[in-house]
């Protein structure tokens, strides 16, 4: 096997086309700037491996051919969709999908030969699922990018943890701070410096014992966006999320997130008019509760 080596030069997405070095290779990609990247290539065979190709082959792909599938709304100015758990929003590596390419391969395949404009304006962790709003024009960028910021949009999680909260219905208060290098938050005392105040409010869906274990179904309000807030505070109140490896490694292994962004209230960047998406949970830590959503 021989490697043929891209040299990546952009900050953001964009359209790759390489006929001559590397043909087939004409779709969207996140690149980082001045890296290069190892794409093998089988000189008998003359075949890329099928991550890479475009065209017909990249439509008949799994992550493509389900994107449609998973658009709850789209008009000029914005796009709502579903993210599945396990995709990033925004590109985690080299050979892995993310959700802002393939939708922008999407609205490509929809408008040949001109470059989309698609802008994310908040983002749910790898292995979150639920409903995420996309912005088509620079205008509806900052439109919601400053609802997001001033706390107009509604943003509602339904979660699934071990154990059971104190209280019914509660807030949680706390003061996280980010580690960059371990893609971790912790909660830290307030005048920790660069710690950001983060707010929740849940409420106690339902209650159940799983093989002499208690897992509870919350209902999350947030009231800031914080890096891996609902994570870090639910983990900190003593009820981890099901199946969240990084802050409750020793919990019960097997099953997703138990996370979903349920619900994503917002005014249209151009009219006004609010609006409301809604998905269900589909990850296998929501089964015993299914009833119940």
């Amino acid at each position: 096997m021989e490697a043929v080596k891209v040299k990546k030069v952009m900050t953001v997405s964009l359209c790759v086309d390489l006929p001559v070095a590397i043909p087939n290779i004409i779709g969207y990609t996140s690149l980082r700037k001045e890296e290069s990247c190892e794409i093998p290539y089988s000189t008998t065979s003359q075949k890329y491996p099928a991550e890479y190709y475009t065209g017909q082959q990249r439509k008949e792909s799994m992550w493509n051919s389900q994107i449609e599938e998973n658009i709850l709304y789209e008009d000029k100015e914005i796009l709502v969709c579903r993210k599945p758990s396990g995709m990033p929003v925004q590109a985690a590596g080299i050979g892995t999908m993310d959700l802002e390419s393939a939708l922008k391969n999407y609205l490509a395949q929809k408008a040949p030969g001109k470059m989309p404009y698609l802008a994310v304006v908040h983002r749910l962790d790898q292995p979150v699922e639920g409903v995420l709003v996309f912005a088509k024009t620079p205008g509806a960028a900052g439109n919601l990018s400053k609802q997001m910021m001033a706390g107009g949009a509604g943003k509602y999680y339904l979660a699934v943890t071990e154990g059971v909260p104190k209280e019914q219905e509660g807030t949680l208060i706390s003061y996280l701070k980010k580690n960059g290098r371990a893609n971790m938050s912790q909660a830290v005392p307030e005048n920790t410096p660069g710690a950001k105040k983060a707010i929740l409010h849940y409420k106690v869906l339902d209650q159940k014992e799983i093989n002499g274990k208690k897992r509870t179904l919350l209902r999350i309000k947030l009231e800031t966006g914080r890096h891996h807030q609902i994570r870090v505070q639910l983990s900190q109140a003593g009820i981890p999320l099901l199946g969240d490896r990084k802050y409750n490694p020793a919990g019960e292994k097997g099953t997703s997130l138990g996370l979903c962004s349920c619900s994503l209230e917002f005014r249209h960047p151009k009219t006004g008019k609010p609006m409301k998406f809604q998905t269900e949970p589909q990850g296998s830590a929501f089964l015993d509760f299914v009833k119940k959503l």
